[in-house]
């Protein structure tokens, strides 16, 4: 059986959240237009990246989520910053500030069990964040300088009432994703 690339996210679904991102991006854009773009309907805070996995573990993932106990909450997506810095500029990223605390809760519910079926956390730890863009060109000034003097940016609050399996398709257009698994929270 062909493995599925796939990961473990939370989905920014407040339309109000989602334009202020978009306008953002068309920020990023403008000062380089090589920048790649998460779409608007594929924006998500990652909990965990599986990579290839074999239908047979997903089945065993579902199994950990639907055992999380946790209540909905709320997370506040504030500020910008990028991987590896706001300098060099690679992966162009917004925080979370209210419910972070919960989101890392999360994380390490489903890391218990995903140590378990031999995943490994990231070693350079856990921090919430949601990905808007990857910087493609090797001139990084001008995002750099955009990204250094931007003030700090209130995006608002996103409801958060599951956590999702996602299959991941890569294609020339840019992923598609699908819900494998959705775990409601309850409580």
């Amino acid at each position: 059986m062909q493995k599925i690339r796939s990961f473990i996210a939370l989905d920014v679904t407040s339309p109000t959240v989602l334009d202020k991102i978009v306008q953002v991006q068309r920020e990023l854009l403008s000062a380089d237009p090589s920048i790649k773009l998460v779409e608007r309907k594929n924006i998500h805070l990652t909990i965990y990246f599986l990579g290839e996995v074999h239908p047979t573990t997903l089945k065993e993932i579902e199994k950990i989520l639907a055992k999380i106990k946790h209540p909905p909450f709320y997370m506040k997506l504030e500020g910008i910053g990028a991987f590896p810095s706001t300098s060099n500029p690679r992966v162009i990223w917004i925080g979370v500030t209210r419910g972070a605390d919960e989101i890392t809760l999360l994380y390490k519910q489903i890391m218990a069990g995903l140590r378990k079926l031999g995943f490994k956390p990231d070693p350079r730890g856990f921090s919430p964040h949601v990905t808007i863009a990857r910087v493609k060109s090797k001139d990084r000034g001008k995002i750099a300088r955009l990204l250094m003097s931007s003030r700090p940016i209130d995006f608002g609050i996103n409801p958060v009432d599951s956590v999702k399996l996602k299959k991941s398709t890569l294609t020339p257009k840019g992923p598609i994703y699908e819900d494998l698994f959705v775990k409601r929270l309850e409580g």
